[in-house]
């Protein structure tokens, strides 16, 4: 499906499926270039190593809101003097690296943000122009005594001394073994030509042994420092 001309971020993609529902669109679209150049060398490459599909947020319709499933290409880089054998396109045009909206709604919200700021540029960013912000959750009360005793009577001892868990659930970035295989890579000989490994380079081979996706250098860093 081609691209339509209101969309001219979206020039140089191709429109593979779309659906609507009253709550939010969805577009999945992939890049149409036939290669991509190595981001260290910068020869282009057109082998394809794998594909994974990556998920962003794109200005709303209407005040729907709308989410593109951005078809990514790794490829072989057939530079054989280039440190990196395998790499992920980049698209600059449509979305920055490990963002997860793209260009033209970031740039929509920073204008709104430094016309109005505060409360007035959020109800502005809402409907028609921009999604409306999630709802805030309910501010969790406080454990005073009155309520662990009230939970005490209620329902026991262990009821009250118990803490109330987490109302929500973050996902880790990483899981043990990829932890564990990031702190090997980390401790073994560094590329060819590099006196040791920096986070780019960890996290090009994360991508490459593909351990991980997507990893940003922050999540690395984390994980070295906490078992170090």
């Amino acid at each position: 499906m081609d691209v339509p001309a209101f969309l001219p971020h979206l020039e140089g993609f191709r429109i593979d499926e779309y659906t609507a529902t009253a709550e939010r669109i969805t577009l999945r679209v992939a890049a149409t270039a036939a290669t991509a150049p190595c981001p260290a060398c910068q020869l282009p490459a057109q082998r394809i190593h794998s594909r994974y599909a990556r998920t962003v947020a794109d200005v709303a319709w209407g005040g729907v809101p709308v989410t593109l499933r951005v078809q990514v290409r790794r490829f072989f880089c057939g530079n054989t003097a280039c440190p990196r054998r395998i790499f992920a396109e980049r698209l600059p045009r449509l979305v920055d690296r490990y963002a997860r909206q793209t260009g033209v709604r970031r740039a929509a919200l920073q204008r709104i943000g430094l016309a109005l700021g505060g409360a007035t540029g959020a109800r502005l960013a809402s409907p028609p122009t921009l999604p409306p912000p999630a709802p805030a959750p309910p501010p969790r009360p406080k454990p005073t005594v009155r309520r662990i005793r009230q939970r005490f009577v209620e329902r026991g001892l262990e009821a009250a001394l118990d803490r109330q868990a987490p109302r929500r659930a973050y996902a880790r970035k990483l899981d043990g073994a990829q932890e564990a295989r990031l702190v090997a890579v980390a401790c073994g000989a560094p590329p060819v030509g590099r006196k040791r490994w920096s986070l780019r380079l960890l996290v090009d081979k994360l991508i490459e042994l593909e351990i991980a996706e997507e990893v940003s250098y922050q999540t690395v860093r984390r994980i070295l420092k906490k078992t170090t």
